[in-house]
């Protein structure tokens, strides 16, 4: 629906505002926890936009289904 479409683009526009935010800050490396929706946009963004490779990604659910994501207990 139209209404959740612009929610998506809102959050997805404040995420790179945000994440250009910290870049010119000086930061280097990310934590996104948890992974749900808005964490994958912030993954995305981080990864494919800005190009950071280090990124830690943290959901205590999730890391029982991927290796590459960590539980709260083991960050």
């Amino acid at each position: 629906d139209d209404e959740a479409i612009k929610d998506e683009e809102y959050v997805f526009n404040k995420l790179k505002e945000q994440i250009a935010d910290l870049l010119k800050c000086g930061y280097e490396s990310f934590a996104i926890y948890p992974m749900g929706n808005i964490g994958q946009y912030a993954y995305k963004l981080l990864k494919d936009v800005y190009g950071i490779e280090n990124v830690i990604c943290i959901d205590d659910f999730l890391c029982e289904l991927s290796n590459k994501i960590l539980s709260l207990d083991d960050f």
